[in-house]
Parts: C-alpha cells; sequence; structure tokens
C-alpha cells in the first residue's frame, strides 16, 4: 500500500493529496502539510499547509464506481462515506485496536444489530465514494 494522504489546503480550501507531516513551530503550534509530487524529482516540489482535521490517509482501496475521471474507481480515504448497493451509508475510519481500516454504520440504517463496524475490504467492491465528513457533514447524523 501506498502511504498518500490529503487534507484541505489553508489558504485555497480545496484538496491536495500528497505525503503528510508535521512541523513543531515550538511547544504549543505544530503546523500541518501535504507535500505534492515529492518523487520522483525533488524539483518543484510543493508542499502546502493544510487544516490538520481534513487530513485522512488513503487506505488503499477504490471504489466499484468506474468514470471517464476515475478509470479504476475513486480512491478511499479515512472519512470518505460509501455507500452500498442497498443504500446504506458507511463511513471509513482507522480503528487503531486492530490497527485496520473499518467501516461504521452505526449512525446509519443498521441500528438494530448488535455489530456496528465490518472491515473495509468487504465492502470497497461494491460501494462507492458518495462524500466526506468534511465536504457532507449532512450525510452523518447526530450521535444518539
Amino acid at each position: 500500500m501506498r502511504y498518500k494522504f490529503r487534507g484541505k489546503s489553508i489558504q485555497t480550501g480545496k484538496w491536495v493529496y500528497g505525503w503528510y507531516y508535521q512541523l513543531r513551530i515550538n511547544e504549543k503550534a505544530i503546523r500541518h502539510y501535504i507535500v505534492e509530487n515529492p518523487l520522483p524529482k525533488l524539483r518543484g516540489v510543493s508542499e502546502i499547509e493544510v487544516i490538520p482535521e481534513t487530513v485522512g490517509q488513503y487506505v488503499g482501496l477504490n471504489d466499484s464506481k468506474r468514470t471517464k475521471e476515475y478509470p479504476e474507481g475513486q480512491e478511499i480515504y479515512s472519512g470518505d462515506f460509501i455507500k452500498d448497493a442497498q443504500g446504506s451509508i458507511y463511513i471509513v475510519y482507522w480503528d487503531k485496536g486492530e490497527c485496520a481500516f473499518k467501516l461504521d454504520y452505526k449512525y446509519y440504517h443498521h441500528r438494530d444489530k448488535d455489530e456496528c463496524h465490518t472491515y473495509l475490504p468487504m465492502y470497497s467492491r461494491k460501494g462507492e465514494v458518495i462524500g466526506n465528513i468534511h465536504d457532507n457533514p449532512e450525510l452523518k447524523e447526530d450521535t444518539p
């Protein structure tokens, strides 16, 4: 899996993609950056300061929808919403305890089930990215 991240630029509010790092300015201040296009040339490297809350990691999988813009499917990042064939909506998150990207649907259609989480690879080939928590907060219902 490639280590790739995305984050929203502080200056433009647009998504940028690449390597992520943090720079400690002093004891209280940390700046967050995405470095675009780091290899194979180091000339022309563009480092962009990003809003820390928007940083998400590429999970190494693409969704099932093939388009002209995304011939291999859209890349899936933590914080994305995925809709399956039955219309259920899930959110992608990192489970630290299991060291795995997972889908959480406890806030959506399956509240009656005891199991609230499922592994992402099971659904990525069947689902479609429909947004993310930063651009589409209306897709996430409030916690009961």
